[in-house]
């Protein structure tokens, strides 16, 4: 079945907004660990010293690619309860908030569900947001160079 069939029987069985199932979940998760991964790289960034003038350009790559990475298991380690909620709430339309998915997965799984599996986002988001972040600082700092 393409794409296109099954958002239109998706439209069709449960109407227009079905198409948003979870989409307040995916707010919250980008919206609040999405701060904690700016706030930590930050804050990594300054244990690490990178901004002192003595760095080499390997050892700052370094700090910015281990700052990166530990913002990015930050980042994980609170938003993955919100995923899993949100794929409670699209796997299953007739949940419509999130207190409901959050009560159905819990006493049917316990508390255990929000954090199962959480191991491979977390490897996964090491080396992702580290190079995201140095990508980003590498950018950055050449378009200063520009103006």
């Amino acid at each position: 079945m393409s794409y296109l069939k099954i958002i239109k029987k998706c439209m069709k069985d449960h109407g227009n907004l079905a198409l948003y199932q979870g989409f307040t979940v995916v707010l919250l998760r980008n919206c609040i660990p999405g701060g904690l991964l700016f706030f930590v790289n930050g804050k990594m960034k300054e244990v690490l010293g990178c901004s002192q003038q003595n760095n080499s350009s390997v050892t700052l790559f370094v700090k910015r690619f281990v700052s990166g990475a530990v913002a990015g298991l930050v980042f994980w380690f609170f938003a993955y309860p919100f995923d899993v909620i949100k794929m409670r709430m699209q796997n299953n339309l007739k949940i419509s908030t999130i207190s409901e998915a959050t009560k159905n997965l819990r006493s049917k799984r316990g508390m255990i569900v929000f954090k199962k599996g959480w191991q491979v986002s977390l490897v996964r988001a090491i080396p992702i947001n580290a190079i995201n972040f140095c990508i980003y600082e590498y950018l950055t700092k050449s378009w200063n160079h520009l103006e």
